[in-house]
This record gives structure tokens, C-alpha cells and sequence, in this order.
């Protein structure tokens, strides 16, 4: 997770999607269900419209 992170703030935007939804199936592995969702929240907000949106949509909404 720490190397998703480190991308994130080293501005890969190409990417954004892709590392942001392994933050969250990160968080969701380590049982930190609260983090999940803000991060698939914060996916839905950011990149809406987008297969990303729609995979964070999915996962959240598994996410009990």
C-alpha cells in the first residue's frame, strides 16, 4: 500500500484510477472498512463517468 501511496504523491495522474482502487482493496485486505469507502468516495467524486467510477461503485457497495 505504501508504494501506491508514494505514486499517488508523486503526481501520477495517468494513473490515478488504477492506484486509487488498490489503496482501497488494500484497505478492504487489512479490514479498515471506513478507509475503503472514502477512497471508493473519493474515486465516484473524482473520476466520475469513468470504468473506474463504476468499479469503485461496485466494490463499495460489496463492502458490508
Amino acid at each position: 500500500m505504501q508504494a501506491f501511496e508514494k505514486a499517488m504523491n508523486l503526481g501520477e495522474s495517468n494513473l490515478k484510477g488504477d492506484l486509487l482502487l488498490a489503496i482501497a482493496r488494500c484497505q478492504e485486505v487489512l479490514n479498515d472498512k471506513a478507509k475503503a469507502r472514502a477512497t471508493y468516495d473519493q474515486i465516484i467524486s473524482q473520476l466520475p463517468n469513468t470504468e473506474f467510477a463504476k468499479n469503485a461503485r461496485f466494490f463499495k457497495n460489496r463492502i458490508q
